[in-house]
C-alpha cells in the first residue's frame, strides 16, 4: 500500500498512532544497532571511477562511477543500455589482459582500483547468443515485439522542458554558486520552446448538468515524438533454416534474410565470429560468402557496410533517446494498470508472429530451460542477512525473482484461459482443471468440489484466493527463518481468477513424498490443489513440534493465540488433542528438499464477528485493526492516559497489554476445542475486537471526514480503499460508512433549519461541511462499481471469445451511458448446408444450429440500463447492506466512474470523446424479435458512447506479493519523524541513505524511491535549493507515472508540486506546462468538487499572476472560491483568504466594485471569527476603505469625461500597478457596515471627489501571495515596506506549496 505523495499527509499518517520520538528512536535503533558499529555507514557506499574502452569503431571511452558491491554483470547491463554500445551483446570485459568473471563483485577483482581501465573484447557466438543478438538489433531498428500488459507509457518527457532552459533572472536564487556559467552554457544548447499557457476553465469544468455533459479523453496522451527513422525494411529468419549438418560442421549457426532501404535483398550467415553475407538467393542455396561479404562481429556493423541508408539512419536512431528521460526506456518491474491506451497500427513482421506463437506455449529456444521458481525463491530467502549489505543483496534478489515470477505467471494465465496449456487432470470437469506452465502451478479460483454450494459457491472461492494471498504476504513480511511460503500471484483475466503458485518439491510426483506435518490433513482432498482453501467434512489436525515453534513465532507478531483443538475420530497413532497457532485450515508441509512450507493461509487474522452469516465465512479483520486495538488497550492502562501521553515512561514489555486472538472461533463448520470455557472467552475477545471496529474506528473515520481533519481526503476508488485500509476498515463496511455519512448530513440539515433563528446558536451548533456529501457520493460509486465488476466477470465467463468486444462495449453503454435497449449480438459467418441433405434433415439441422447459437449468446446483450441498475442496486443491498434509491444516477463526471471500472476489470479503451448521454431508439420490431432472430438480422448502428472498436483490449489485473526493503523503510520513517521536529539536515541525511538503499534494492522505478525523492524535493525547496528540488520532484513524477499510472492521484499531486517548485524557481513556462497537465488529469479522476482542487487552483492562479496574466488568474481564484465554499462552507477561514486574493487581483485590474464585494466578505468572516478588535479584522477594514475610496474616484471620473485635468489626476491617483494599504493620515470612510449595493449608491450620488490614495510600486502578485499570510499572522500589519523587503530577499520565506486543509 502506497501512501500519498503529499509530504504533510505522509507525515501525519506515519505518526497517527505513535509519537515522533518513538518513531525516530525505533528507526534509529533499527539502523544503528550496536551489534555492528559500521552498519550505519553502509548506505552511502564509497564509489570509484573506472573507464571502459568500447568496441565501437572510434573506440570511445566511457567513464563510470560504481560501488565495490556491484558486479561485472552490472557494468555489462549498463553498456547494454548505453547508446554507444547498445548493439553489442556478445563481449567480455578484460582488466590488464585478464578476463573478468561476470558474477564476481568488483571488490574481489584483483587490481581494480580508482581510475582502472576495462576493455571490451568480442566473444564468440553460439546459436542462442546469436539469436539474442538478432532480436536485439530488431528491437533497436523498430521491429519491437508485442508490448506486454506491464508496458507503462510515460507522458512526462512530452511535458518536461529540457534542463538547459533556465528562465530565472537571478541565477543565485537556487543556491548554486556556478549557476551563471552553467546556465550560459546550457542556453547555448537550448532548443526553441513555444510559450505555454494554462488552459481555459470552460472545457475542463462546467456547471452544466450530466445530461448535457460530454467528456473528452482525446488529450490523455500528448502528441508522440517524431517517428524514429527507418533503418531496414525487414529482418526475418531465412527459409533455408535449419542449417544442414555439413554446414554446421563449418560453423554456420543459422541464416537470416534482410531487405534494406535500397530494396536490396541479402541472405546473411551467423557464425561464431559474427555475420557475413552469403551467396544464397530465394531459389538456390549457396552458403559460401558473397563477393562482398561485409563481415562484422555485429549485425549492425555488417549492415552499415552493406547499406549506406542504414548507417545514416541508425546513427540518428541511437541518438534519439537523448531527447527523452532515461527512465522512459526502463521496463517496469511489475504490470501497471493502464485503462486507456493509444491505438497503435500493427506492422507486418513474420518474426514477431513466430515469437508470439512460441511464447504462448513457452517453447522458445531463446528463453532457455524451464526455471525452478521455488528453488530460486527459497534460495533467495536463505541468503545471509546479518549485515545491512547482506540484507540489501538479499532484498534485491527477492525483488528480481518476484518480478520475473509475476511476468511468467501472467503469461501462463493468459495461455491457460486461452486453452493453450493441457490440464494435468483432463478427465475431471473443466472447472476443476489444474495446469503447469513453466514450472508454475495454475488453477481457477472456483468451487470445483461444491463445498460452498449453499453459501455462495464460486464467490467464496474467489474471496478465499484473495485471503490466501494476504496471508502469504503477512508471513513473508515476518520473514521467520526456517518457515517458507510459496511464490504466489493472482491474475484476473477475461472474467476468470487464476491462482499461480510455485511448486513444492515432490508434491506432484508422490503424495507421500511431501507430508503434512501441521494444520489440516484432508482425508478427502490431497493438498496439491491451491484452490482448495476451504474446510472439508473429513479432516485431521496434526502438529509437528518444530513446525509449531515456527508458527508460534509468527503468531507473536500476528496476535494469534495458541489454542488446543480436538480430532473427532482419531485413528491409531494419531493424537486426539492438538495445539495450533494458526487457522485450522492452514497446512504445514515438509517438502523433499527438507524445507517446511506453510500454505492455505486463509485465516491469518481473526474472524470478523460483525459478519457471522454463512456467506461471510471468509470475512476476517485487517492486520491494521489489530495494531490499532493494541494501542487502544494500552491507552487505557494505568501507566498511560487515554491519549498515550505517558507512553514514554511505560516499560518496553512489562506493562504493555498485547491482545491475542483465536482464529478458529466463529468459523463454519465449527472447530472443536478442548476447553469450551477458553473457547468462549476467545470468542468474547473476537467480538470485542469487532465491536471496537464498529463503535470506535468507523465513527472516528466518519468524524475525520465530516470535520475535514483527515490527512488526505480520498479522491477516487483506489484512494478510498487505501485510506480505509489504513484505518483497519474492510471494504465490506462501505455500506455502514455510507449510512453514518447520510445520518450526519441529515442531522446537519435539520440543525441548520432549527437553529436559523438564533445567530448565537448558529455559531455554536456543529455544521457538517458539504465535503461529507462528496465522500458519500464516492462511497456509493465504489459500492456500485465493485458489484458491477463481479457481475461483469460472471457474464464475461459465459461470453464466447468472438463476442468479447461487443459484450464489453454494451456493458459499458448500459453502465456509464444511457443505453435503454438490448443489443443484437454480432453476426457470425455460418457455413451453408450440404445440398445432399433432405429438406427434413436440413430443417432439423437448422433448429439444432439455432438452439446452439442461442446458448452461445452472451448474457450481456440482454441488458438495458434499467435492468442492469436493478441488478446492481439489489447486489449492493445484499453485499453491503445499503439501499440505493431506485432512481440512482451516476455523478456528473462519468469519466471517473469509467476509469474506476476499467482499472478493476482490465478493460482498455481508446482515448477519444465519449458522449455518455446518447442512447439507441429501439423499434417495435426489435423489441419483439428473439435473440436467435437478432443474430440473423444485421446489427443496426446504435448511437451509444462505446462501439466494439473502442474496446482496445482486456488486460490481466494482477495481485502479487511485492518485496520491500526493511532497512530503507526504517530510514524513511525516521526521516519523516525528523521533519516534524525541524531537524532538516539530519532528515536529509536519512533520506539520502534511504534513497541509496532503495535504489540498490528496487532500482530507480519503484514507489518507495518516488516517495523518498518527493520528500527530498520538499526539503530542498524549504532550503531554497530550487534546482535540486526540481530534479528530485521530476524523478518522483516520472516514477509515479510509470509505476502507478499516468492518471493516478499521486501522479497528479506530483505534477502539481513540480509546477510549484518551477514557479518559485522562475521557470514559468515549464510550471505552466506541468500545471496544465495536473489540471487536466485531475478533471478526469473526479469532478472539481474535491478538497485537493483548492490547492491546485490557488497555485494556478498565483502562477498566472507571476506570468502577469491577471484576468485568467481571476478565473482560477473564482473557481477555487467556489470549491472552497461548496466543500468547507461559506464561513471557513480559507474562504476569507481567497476573497482577499480576489479583491487584490480585481484592484490591480481597477475593477473596484468587484474588489469591494470580495473584501467586504473577507471583513465579515474575519469579524465573525476573530472579532472586530483583532488586527487582522482592522487590516481588512482598511483595505475595504481604500477600495471604496478608489471606487468613488473612478465613478466620478466616469461622470466627468470632459475634465481632462481631473482625469489625469484620477489616473495618477489609481495606477494599474497595484493598490497598497492606505497611509495613516488618509481619511478612511467607515463603510464596513454597508452592503456593496449601498456603497455603490453612495458613490453614484456623491458629488465630491474622494481622498487621494498613496501609490506604491509593489507588484500585485506579491500582494496576492502575502495576502494569505496577512489573514493569520499578527505581525503583518506593517504592509508595503515589509513586502518590498521580502521581494528583494526572494521567495525563500514563502510557505510550503501544500494548501493547508484547516485554512491556516
Amino acid at each position: 500500500m502506497s501512501s500519498s505523495s503529499d509530504p504533510s499527509a505522509d507525515v501525519a499518517a506515519a505518526v497517527k498512532n505513535a509519537s515522533v520520538d518513538d518513531m525516530i528512536a525505533a528507526a534509529t535503533h533499527a539502523v544503528e544497532s550496536p551489534d555492528s558499529a559500521a552498519e550505519a555507514s553502509v548506505a552511502p557506499l564509497p564509489q570509484i571511477t573506472i573507464s571502459v574502452r568500447t568496441m565501437s569503431p572510434d573506440e570511445a571511452v566511457i567513464e563510470l562511477q560504481v560501488t565495490e558491491t556491484e558486479t561485472v554483470q552490472d557494468i555489462k547491463l549498463f553498456l547494454f543500455e548505453n547508446p554507444d554500445t547498445c548493439y553489442f551483446t556478445s563481449f567480455e570485459l578484460y582488466l590488464q589482459g585478464e578476463k573478468l568473471n561476470d558474477i564476481l563483485p568488483l571488490r574481489e577483482v584483483p587490481g581494480l582500483k580508482d581510475g582502472a581501465v576495462l576493455e571490451m573484447k568480442p566473444a564468440p557466438y553460439n546459436e542462442k547468443s546469436a539469436r539474442m543478438h538478432v532480436r536485439r538489433v530488431r528491437d533497436l531498428t523498430g521491429f519491437a515485439h508485442i508490448e506486454h500488459a506491464s508496458f507503462a507509457p510515460s507522458a512526462f518527457s512530452y511535458f518536461a522542458y529540457p534542463e538547459e532552459i533556465v528562465e530565472k533572472t537571478d541565477p543565485t536564487q537556487d543556491g548554486s554558486q556556478d549557476a551563471p556559467d552553467s546556465n550560459k552554457q546550457r542556453k547555448q544548447k537550448a532548443k526553441r520552446v513555444e510559450p505555454v499557457s494554462l488552459p481555459n476553465l470552460t472545457p475542463l469544468f462546467s456547471d452544466q448538468p450530466a445530461a448535457d455533459a460530454v467528456s473528452s479523453l482525446s488529450n490523455f496522451y500528448p502528441p508522440r515524438l517524431p517517428t524514429p527513422p527507418p533503418c531496414v525494411r525487414s529482418i526475418v529468419h531465412s527459409g533455408w533454416n535449419p542449417v544442414p549438418g555439413s554446414r554446421r560442421l563449418m560453423g554456420d549457426l543459422f541464416y537470416i534474410e534482410v531487405v534494406t532501404l535500397e530494396n536490396t535483398w541479402a541472405c546473411i550467415t551467423a557464425w561464431p565470429g559474427g555475420f557475413y553475407v552469403n551467396s544464397s538467393t530465394n531459389g538456390s542455396f549457396q552458403p559460401a560468402p558473397a563477393k562482398a561479404p561485409c563481415p562484422g562481429h555485429t549485425l549492425v556493423g555488417l549492415l552499415s557496410q552493406f547499406s549506406p541508408a542504414f548507417k545514416k539512419n541508425f546513427g540518428k536512431l541511437v541518438s534519439l533517446p537523448n531527447d527523452l528521460n532515461p527512465y522512459d526506456f526502463l521496463p517496469t518491474p511489475t504490470p501497471v494498470p493502464i485503462w486507456i491506451q493509444s491505438r497503435r497500427p500493427p506492422t507486418h513482421d513474420a518474426n514477431r508472429a513466430e515469437d508470439s506463437l512460441l511464447a504462448s506455449f513457452e517453447v522458445s529456444d531463446v528463453r532457455g530451460p524451464l526455471r525452478d521458481w521455488n528453488e530460486e525463491f527459497q534460495s533467495c530467502k536463505e541468503l545471509p542477512r546479518e549485515t545491512m549489505q547482506d540484507r540489501i543483496t538479499r532484498d534485491r534478489a527477492m525483488t528480481r525473482i518476484n518480478s520475473e515470477f509475476v511476468d511468467a505467471a501472467v503469461r501462463g494465465a493468459i495461455a491457460v484461459v486461452g486453452g493453450c496449456v493441457p490440464p494435468l487432470n483432463p478427465t475431471e470437469p473443466d472447472r476443476a482443471h489444474m495446469f503447469i506452465y513453466n514450472n508454475i502451478f495454475l488453477s481457477f479460483a472456483v468451487d470445483s468440489r461444491d463445498l460452498y454450494k449453499d453459501i455462495g459457491g464460486d464467490s467464496i472461492s474467489y474471496k478465499n484466493a484473495n485471503m490466501d494471498l494476504k496471508g502469504v504476504r503477512l508471513y513473508n513480511m515476518l520473514d521467520i527463518p526456517g518457515l517458507h511460503t510459496l511464490a504466489t500471484a493472482i491474475i484476473n483475466y477475461h472474467g476468470h481468477r487464476v491462482i499461480a503458485q510455485s511448486i513444492i518439491p515432490g508434491i506432484l510426483a508422490n503424495e507421500k513424498a511431501s507430508t503434512v506435518l501441521y494444520g489440516t490433513r484432508d482425508n478427502a482432498t490431497p493438498p496439491t490443489d491451491p484452490a482448495a482453501h476451504a474446510p472439508v467434512e473429513s479432516k485431521l489436525y496434526v502438529s509437528d513440534p518444530e513446525f509449531h515453534q515456527l508458527m508460534l513465532q509468527a503468531g507473536l507478531h500476528l496476535h494469534i493465540k495458541e489454542h488446543t483443538v480436538v480430532n473427532d475420530a482419531p485413528k491409531e497413532g494419531e493424537e486426539r488433542v492438538v495445539k495450533l497457532a494458526s487457522g485450522a485450515d492452514a497446512k504445514g508441509i515438509m517438502g523433499t528438499d527438507g524445507r517446511r512450507y506453510v500454505l492455505d493461509l486463509t485465516r491469518a487474522t481473526p474472524r470478523d464477528a460483525n459478519f457471522t452469516s454463512p456467506e461471510h465465512t471468509v470475512s476476517l479483520v485487517r492486520p491494521e485493526l489489530l495494531g490499532a486495538y493494541h494501542q487502544h488497550l494500552n491507552a487505557k492502562t494505568p501507566n498511560g492516559d487515554a491519549n498515550g501521553q505517558d507512553k514514554d515512561q511505560q516499560p518496553e514489555s512489562q506493562d504493555q497489554v498485547k491482545p491475542f486472538f483465536n482464529p478458529n472461533v466463529l468459523v463454519t463448520p465449527p472447530v472443536v476445542h478442548e476447553n469450551p470455557e477458553a473457547a468462549a472467552a476467545d470468542e468474547k475477545d473476537v467480538r470485542a475486537l469487532a465491536a471496537f471496529l464498529r463503535d470506535n474506528i468507523l465513527p472516528q473515520f466518519v468524524h475525520s471526514v465530516v470535520t475535514v481533519s483527515i490527512p488526505s481526503l480520498p479522491a477516487d476508488g483506489a484512494g478510498l480503499t487505501s485510506t480505509l485500509h489504513t484505518y483497519g476498515i474492510n471494504m465490506r463496511y462501505l455500506g455502514d460508512i455510507a449510512r453514518l455519512l447520510s445520518n450526519h448530513i441529515r442531522a446537519s440539515q435539520s440543525s441548520v433549519g432549527s437553529d436559523s433563528s438564533s445567530e448565537d446558536d448558529h455559531k455554536s451548533s456543529p455544521q457538517v461541511p458539504p465535503v461529507a456529501a462528496n465522500v458519500l457520493s464516492l462511497v456509493e460509486v465504489e459500492m456500485l462499481v465493485r458489484t458491477a465488476k463481479h457481475l461483469f466477470n460472471e457474464m464475461l465467463r459465459a461470453t464466447p471469445a468472438s463476442q468479447l468486444a461487443h459484450a464489453t462495449a454494451h456493458f459499458l453503454n448500459c453502465f456509464v451511458g444511457e443505453c435503454k435497449a438490448t443489443m443484437p449480438p454480432p453476426v457470425t459467418p455460418t457455413a451453408p448446408a450440404l445440398k445432399s441433405q433432405s429438406k427434413a434433415k436440413a430443417k432439423e439441422a437448422r433448429k439444432k444450429k439455432q438452439a446452439k447459437k442461442e446458448k452461445k449468446v452472451s448474457p450481456v446483450f440482454e441488458l438495458t440500463r434499467a435492468v442492469l441498475y436493478e441488478r446492481l442496486i439489489a447486489r449492493v443491498s445484499q453485499q453491503f447492506g445499503y439501499t440505493l434509491p431506485s432512481s440512482y444516477t451516476l455523478p456528473r463526471n462519468r469519466i471517473a466512474v469509467l476509469r474506476n471500472f476499467c482499472l478493476k476489470t482490465g478493460v482498455q479503451v481508446v482515448p477519444k470523446e465519449y458522449d455518455f448521454t446518447s442512447s439507441p431508439r429501439p423499434s417495435a420490431k426489435a423489441k419483439t424479435q428473439s435473440v436467435a432472430a437478432a443474430i440473423q438480422a444485421p446489427a443496426p448502428v446504435l448511437n451509444v458512447p462505446f462501439a466494439p472498436d473502442d474496446i482496445l483490449d482486456l488486460v490481466p489485473v494482477v495481485k502479487h506479493i511485492e518485496p520491500r526493503s526493511g532497512d530503507g523503510q526504517d530510514l524513511f520513517d525516521a526521516a519523516r519523524g525528523l521533519v516534524l521536529t525541524n531537524r532538516t539536515q539530519q532528515a536529509h541525511e536519512y533520506l539520502m541513505d534511504a534513497h541509496s538503499i532503495l535504489t540498490q534494492v528496487h532500482g530507480p522505478l519503484h514507489t518507495d524511491v518516488a516517495q523518498v525523492n518527493a520528500h527530498l524535493a520538499l526539503i530542498m525547496y524549504t532550503l531554497g535549493e530550487f534546482t535540486q528540488a526540481i530534479a528530485h520532484q521530476k524523478h518522483a513524477t516520472l516514477v509515479n507515472e510509470k509505476i502507478l499510472g499516468p492518471d493516478h492521484f499521486e501522479t497528479i499531486t506530483a505534477y502539481s508540486q513540480l509546477a510549484t517548485y518551477c514557479m518559485h524557481a522562475g521557470r514559468l513556462r515549464e510550471a505552466a506546462a506541468y500545471m496544465t497537465r495536473a489540471l487536466y488529469l485531475a478533471s478526469l479522476i473526479h469532478d472539481n468538487m474535491h478538497i485537493e482542487f483548492l490547492s491546485v487552483f490557488q497555485q494556478a492562479a498565483l502562477l498566472l499572476q507571476e506570468m502577469e496574466k491577471l484576468e485568467p488568474s481571476v478565473e482560477y481564484f473564482k473557481e477555487a472560491l467556489r470549491v472552497c465554499e461548496a466543500l468547507l462552507g461559506p464561513d471557513n477561514i480559507q474562504v476569507a483568504v481567497l476573497c482577499h486574493q480576489l479583491a487584490m487581483t480585481y484592484a490591480a485590474l481597477q475593477h473596484y466594485r468587484e474588489a469591494m464585494q470580495h473584501q467586504k466578505r473577507h471583513f465579515t468572516i474575519l469579524s465573525r471569527v476573530f472579532g472586530d478588535d483583532d488586527v487582522r479584522t482592522k487590516d481588512s477594514s482598511q483595505y475595504l476603505s481604500l477600495f471604496t475610496s478608489h471606487a468613488v474616484q473612478k465613478q466620478l471620473a466616469m461622470a466627468r469625461p470632459s475634465t481632462k485635468e481631473y482625469k489625469n489626476q484620477i489616473r495618477a491617483a489609481a495606477p494599474s500597478v497595484g493598490v497598497p494599504r492606505p497611509g495613516p493620515d488618509e481619511p478612511r470612510p467607515d463603510m464596513s457596515h454597508l452592503s456593496v449595493s449601498e456603497i455603490m449608491n453612495y458613490i453614484n450620488t456623491s458629488s465630491r471627489p474622494g481622498p487621494k490614495g498613496k501609490v506604491s510600486g509593489s507588484r500585485i502578485r506579491m500582494m496576492g501571495k502575502t495576502s494569505s499570510r496577512e489573514v493569520v499572522d499578527d505581525d503583518s500589519s506593517d504592509a508595503p515596506a515589509e513586502k518590498k523587503q521580502q521581494r528583494r530577499k526572494g521567495r525563500k520565506s514563502n510557505a510550503a506549496p501544500q494548501a493547508p486543509s484547516d485554512g491556516k
